[in-house]
């Protein structure tokens, strides 16, 4: 049996004899889900002044039945007249819970409005608790509050007599309301059960449910209201008359939906805001049903309900996340080489979840400093970085070469075994993905490259299509991201590094610019390529994580002769900007195509792909559209953090914004700040100086508009 406020949880009595508990825990089931789901709030801690460090507040369960009943009881409804959102103004059943439940008397002097029985057992709640009857006004005697009257707080009420053509003033400071009573049918809907309009009791009750649940109780509409005379509004007299307390709609409010056209519910609810405050209108939504029902001169029945939908009350975001925060928030991964970074004085930083190295700063060092150094070497001597958490997908089959000509913008056919290509991913909306690299390994076997933060996406990307779009494709997919450590060797001197350390010939004519081969690093199975993302000679070597460690110790080892430095995330960054290296996130931010970012020639024009299609449309194509390009900051500046591009920082407000910068970053190479940044007609902007400011920082700069790439643009380091 479910109900909307329960008994404790089993494991209550464990906390209780463990923490010594008092009584209290309630759950609170709010939503009935597919397959006869119910999810349910326990409060397992929110009573207790001082909670145990490692218990939770709440609890969130997941409750799978055969059979559901409802026991969840009803909500008592108000009455809509002039000043009843004054305070000292209650419900009538909150009024008596209030002296049941908390020993607190509500009011001294009282005035019960009423349309039904069930305020008799309130009346006498209140006068046991001390609380002088002023007045009972009953509806059903032709006897009505026309309006309360306070400044501050009700303290008085005119009472209409005969439809309110007479009417006496009494004094009060609480007025108990009670309108008739609503089963709470929420979890039922949910449900998609059907309800019906009960004229005794003046509301919706539970009809029929296509599954295995029923409402028992009050819930069901078994409620001993006695007489019940419908009194939803009392005529105005000047003063606002609240059906939504919490969204101060008012019966004019109604009226005016009405009058405006407004006539089907769910109309009614977005015009007005009746029912959309955190209560859902539990106390308020017959009342706003009754009145437009009135308005339009339809049955109640027939205008019907809004759509009940879960929660039924509020949860707590953290209760629906998991129990865990901090560092227990999701995993944490550590490379095979982690244990070497943190031993050199690593400052680690999070990228996918991954503890990757920012820097390594030396004695007196600051990490700014020593990224600078790093990043100096890498273009003077040779560096090695950890790339482990690049991820890797292999794929292979039959269909393997048609499934990567879909998939990615450029083609596949001509790529030999044993060499690389970089690849860029199409969105539907033509708008870039991902990028990466490709490499045949034999004849119908890949291995794909994804960006770190990607890795996941892009490998529920594949399964998605060859499951769902491409099932006929012979191709299967297998993420390796943590089966292979990964080391990118780059510098001037990273090919006396390499071949120190493999049995095969790397010289530039016996492994040229992206190639691939199977080699032995020290006895160690290795895979090598030849891939650059730093713009200098560079290669990558894989073996199985569990020889990360072997391999990264004899790649220092035998790079020491040679100058070479460990770099982390932040030298990588650096070079990657002088480079124009676009990044998922920064560059490819979700608003660019591959034209956008200078890819456009890797668009094969003699194939489809996913996105293809899209890119024609007149807004991709039309001028204006922000293109990539390098910012120089002149007169010795520091380019600003995440500024936007104008050509007049001076021009008064709204100032017209031509784009804004993406990466930016100091570069020890060329000894200035540059940035990356998407602007409007870029690359016809190539010489003008424009202005990248902060409005929020207070900052301006000049900059130069120059082509992204700003060291070897021919691109002749890489393939030397």
């Amino acid at each position: 049996m479910l109900a909307a406020s329960g008994v404790p949880s089993p494991l209550y009595r464990v906390y209780q004899e463990e923490f010594g508990f008092s009584s209290g825990v309630l759950t609170t089931v709010f939503g009935i889900y597919d397959g006869m789901m119910a999810g349910a709030l326990e409060r397992v801690t929110d009573h207790l002044a001082m909670r145990p460090a490692h218990v939770p507040r709440q609890r969130l369960w997941k409750i799978r039945a055969d059979e559901i009943v409802l026991a969840t009881g009803a909500i008592e409804r108000g009455i809509a007249y002039a000043g009843n959102d004054l305070p000292g103004t209650m419900l009538a059943g909150a009024a008596r819970t209030y002296v049941e439940r908390y020993g607190v008397a509500p009011g001294t002097r009282a005035v019960v409005f009423t349309n039904n029985d069930t305020t008799d057992a309130t009346v006498e709640t209140l006068r046991s608790a001390g609380v002088t009857i002023a007045a009972v006004v009953d509806a059903r005697e032709s006897a009505v509050i026309v309006a309360a009257h306070g400044r501050r707080r009700v303290r008085g009420v005119d009472i209409g007599i005969a439809g309110g053509r007479r009417t006496t003033r009494v004094e009060c400071d609480l007025v108990c309301v009670s309108g008739g009573w609503n089963p709470a049918v929420h979890l039922f809907s949910q449900a998609r059960g059907t309800l019906r309009y009960d004229e005794r009791l003046a509301t919706f009750v539970p009809d029929r449910c296509p599954l295995p649940i029923r409402a028992v109780g009050a819930a069901a509409g078994e409620i001993d209201v006695g007489r019940l005379v419908p009194t939803w509004s009392v005529p105005s007299t000047g003063g606002k008359r609240f059906v939504d307390l919490q969204n101060d709609v008012t019966a004019d409010d109604v009226a005016l939906a009405a009058r405006e056209g407004y006539a089907s519910v769910e109309h009614l609810k977005r015009y007005t805001t009746l029912g959309m405050g955190t209560d859902q209108g539990k106390t308020s939504n017959v009342i706003g049903l009754a009145l437009l029902a009135q308005a339009i001169d339809e049955p109640i029945a027939g205008v019907g309900t809004t759509t009940f939908r879960p929660p039924y009350s509020p949860i707590t975001l953290g209760a629906v996340a998991g129990g865990e925060q901090g560092a227990h928030l999701a995993p944490t991964r550590r490379t095979a080489m982690h244990a070497w970074h943190a031993a050199h004085g690593a400052r680690f930083v999070t990228g996918g979840l991954w503890l990757r190295p920012h820097s390594y700063p030396r004695a007196g060092e600051s990490e700014e400093d020593a990224a600078n150094r790093e990043a100096r070497n890498v273009r003077t001597n040779a560096g090695v970085v950890d790339v482990s958490t690049l991820g890797k997908i292999e794929v292979a089959g039959r269909d393997v070469v048609a499934f990567l000509d879909r998939v990615y913008a450029n083609g596949w056919q001509t790529l030999g075994v044993g060499r690389s290509r970089y690849g860029v991913m199409l969105r539907d909306d033509g708008m870039v993905m991902d990028d990466g690299t490709v490499t045949r390994l034999a004849e119908s076997h890949f291995l794909v490259t994804t960006t770190t933060v990607n890795a996941v996406r892009v490998m529920q990307h594949f399964e998605y299509l060859l499951q769902a779009v491409w099932p006929e494709l012979d191709v299967h997919v297998a993420s390796v991201t943590e089966q292979w450590a990964a080391v990118a060797i780059a510098g001037p001197r990273s090919r006396d590094v390499v071949a120190d350390l493999v049995d095969i010939d790397v010289s530039n004519d016996a492994f040229p610019f992206l190639a691939f081969a199977q080699c032995q690093v020290r006895g160690l199975p290795a895979r090598l390529f030849r891939i650059s993302y730093s713009g200098e000679l560079a290669y990558e070597l894989h073996v199985r994580s569990d020889c990360g460690m072997r391999l990264w110790e004899a790649i220092i080892e035998a790079g020491a002769r040679f100058g070479l430095m460990p770099y982390g995330t932040e030298a990588m960054s650096t070079l990657r900007i002088e480079k124009g290296h676009i990044v998922v996130g920064a560059e490819a931010d979700g608003r660019t195509t591959a034209d956008d970012l200078g890819l456009g020639k890797l668009v094969s024009t003699k194939k489809w792909c996913i996105g293809k299609p899209m890119l024609d449309r007149p807004a991709l194509t039309e001028p204006g559209r922000w293109q990539l390009v390098g910012l120089t900051a002149q007169d010795g500046a520091t380019m600003p953090r995440a500024a936007k591009i104008v050509a007049d920082p001076d021009h008064p407000p709204p100032n017209p914004m031509l784009g804004h910068v993406t990466s930016w970053c100091y570069s020890p190479n060329l000894e200035q700040w540059i940035a990356l940044a998407l602007v409007a007609d870029g690359r016809d902007r190539y010489g003008q100086v424009l202005w990248a400011v902060s409005p929020l920082a207070g900052v301006r700069v000049r900059v130069e508009v120059g082509p992204a790439v700003f060291i070897d643009p021919e691109g002749a380091r890489l393939r030397c």
